[in-house]
């Protein structure tokens, strides 16, 4: 049945969607990201917008055409939807950079407590946002923000992506992926621009830590209070979770058979396309990618042991050399199924109880992961010993460098 995407044309012109999306895509470097340098800004807006123009322009995907019914289609019609508006918006910030950097230094420290509307609905918002003329030159910092604010997202767009079909197909579940992945790289520059453009308003996007030990307790401390709050209750038991430095980790495998690793699983990185890891004294990440993560990791330990104990322990080790951090997640539960290892990257796939989904969710957790890993050239490995356990490893650079998804490789 015929796909209901890509049959509208775009209220901003075909020549703009062309345009965007031949812009070449830069990968984000963390390093240079770390800071408010407002020479960034011009070149910030124009990869935002080159990337919301490559998620609009997924939804004429072959891969959507060939495997969705009408029904799942139009479930997803209000994520183009909201992918056609961003692009909109985008557009209308490309051509407002040049008069907002155009003013003079002094004007440009706003009053951060006087806004204008910061949410723009509809195309007319988006003319009116450009519509200033000479008189309202001291406006057009306020309105800049005011329009790159309102492109903050309102509702997690996975709430409306992922669904039975997605989950049975597997075409279905890359599409998904790759839409992820282009998103979140969408939402750091989009964040980062905030922070260019009112650092007292907004903060930055890139965090510093000397080492992870303060994100894993921390990852661990709310995995714990969410444990006692939810689950206890009908469990029992107890819940602790240690976390401990064994540099070591670089020269030792974790105990068990490899079950399944992020990049092994499509879409996967050509050999030697991603960056090479530079030395860092500090590690340096996208705020809230690492504790997703890690939280993850340890909410899915978790759910292992309450098969199997009440009184639960759960052990996490970290290492750190010039380049990279690898962290270990260890339970002593059954291990996991070599069977099924492989769909634990689909979106939407659980073999959760209702019980464990009260703290373990619905099945997104570790394709997300995946997606903030690969992201930034990392990986996640998981080994099993049926019968006695599982280890996750998470390896990661500590200076990262975007890794673009190939384009031309794309089935769209």
């Amino acid at each position: 049945m015929r796909c209901l995407f890509a049959s509208a044309t775009p209220r901003c012109s075909n020549r703009a969607l062309k345009k965007f999306l031949e812009v070449p895509l830069r990968p984000m470097d963390l390093r240079d990201m770390k800071g408010n340098d407002r020479q960034h800004i011009r070149a910030a807006v124009e990869q935002l917008t080159a990337r919301t123009a490559r998620s609009y322009r997924a939804f004429a995907s072959q891969i959507l055409k060939r495997n969705l019914d009408r029904e799942t289609a139009a479930q997803l019609v209000p994520l183009e939807s909201i992918c056609k508006s961003e692009f909109e918006r985008c557009v209308a910030l490309t051509e407002m950079v040049d008069p907002y950097l155009q003013q003079p230094e002094s004007d440009k420290v706003c009053d951060v407590g006087s806004t204008l509307s910061s949410e723009i609905s509809d195309g007319e918002g988006v003319d009116k946002a450009l519509e200033f003329s000479e008189d309202a030159q001291d406006s057009v910092q306020t309105r800049f923000i005011d329009l790159l604010e309102g492109l903050r997202p309102r509702e997690n767009l996975l709430d409306v992506a992922v669904n039975e079909k997605c989950i049975n197909s597997p075409d279905v579940n890359y599409w998904i992926y790759c839409f992820c992945r282009r998103r979140v790289s969408w939402r750091v520059i989009h964040e980062h621009l905030l922070h260019l453009v009112g650092p007292g308003r907004f903060g930055p996007i890139i965090r510093v830590d000397p080492c992870v030990a303060s994100l894993l307790q921390h990852a661990g401390m709310v995995v714990i209070d969410l444990y006692t709050r939810v689950v206890q209750a009908a469990h029992g038991g107890s819940l602790a979770i240690t976390v401990e430095e064994r540099p070591n980790l670089f020269t030792t495998l974790p105990a068990g058979q490899l079950a399944t690793s992020s990049i092994t699983v499509s879409p996967t990185a050509r050999p030697g396309c991603g960056p090479q890891a530079q030395p860092s004294d500090v590690v340096r990440s996208v705020e809230g990618h690492l504790a997703y993560v890690f939280r993850e990791i340890i909410k899915n330990a978790c759910v292992a042991l309450m098969s199997k104990a009440t009184d639960m322990e759960l052990k996490v080790y970290f290492a750190t050399n010039d380049t990279h951090v690898i962290v270990d997640v260890v339970d002593t539960a059954d291990g996991v199924s070599l069977e099924v290892a492989g769909k634990f990257w689909q979106f939407g796939w659980s073999t959760n109880t209702s019980l464990c989904q009260l703290i373990s969710g619905f099945g997104l957790g570790l394709p997300v992961s995946k997606v903030y890993m690969d992201l930034w050239n990392g990986r996640i490995d998981i080994y099993t010993t049926p019968g006695s356990g599982t280890t996750v490893r998470v390896t990661f650079p500590k200076a990262p460098v975007e890794v673009l998804l190939p384009e031309m490789s794309a089935p769209w």
